[in-house]
């Protein structure tokens, strides 16, 4: 029996390290249009209760980049496509992994609650 039990709690023991040791999140870059005004605020405390950074610039330690809506030229009469945003350019020249807000719950592992606003 003391034979059986020594690999067992070094088993547990390797498993409990391993869950201490994992990384708490990942580094978070919003892309793009997240209106109306309150949804940009609203995906941030998601991803900040679920253990994620969101930072302001866009570079080699961001992790994972939100795209939201093309946004307003500075006109305001119409969309810019991403592919014209520098931030976006960066984000494909940094080889970033680029994720649309409605699926952050499947690919960051978290059941929600976070509903994106357009698909309300």
């Amino acid at each position: 029996m003391k034979q059986l039990l020594s690999p067992l709690l070094l088993l547990l023991f390797l498993l409990l390290g391993a869950c201490a040791s994992a990384p708490p999140g990942r580094t978070v870059y919003l892309l793009g249009d997240f209106s109306p005004a309150n949804e940009r605020a609203e995906l941030v405390r998601w991803l900040e209760a679920n253990g994620h950074t969101v930072v302001q610039t866009i570079d080699d330690s961001v992790e994972l980049v939100v795209v939201g809506r093309n946004p307003r030229g500075a006109d305001g009469a119409g969309a810019v496509p991403l592919d014209e945003l520098p931030d976006y350019n960066t984000a494909i020249a940094l080889d970033l992994d680029l994720v649309a807000a409605r699926d952050l719950p499947a690919r960051l592992g978290h059941g929600g609650p976070y509903v994106p606003t357009v698909d309300r």
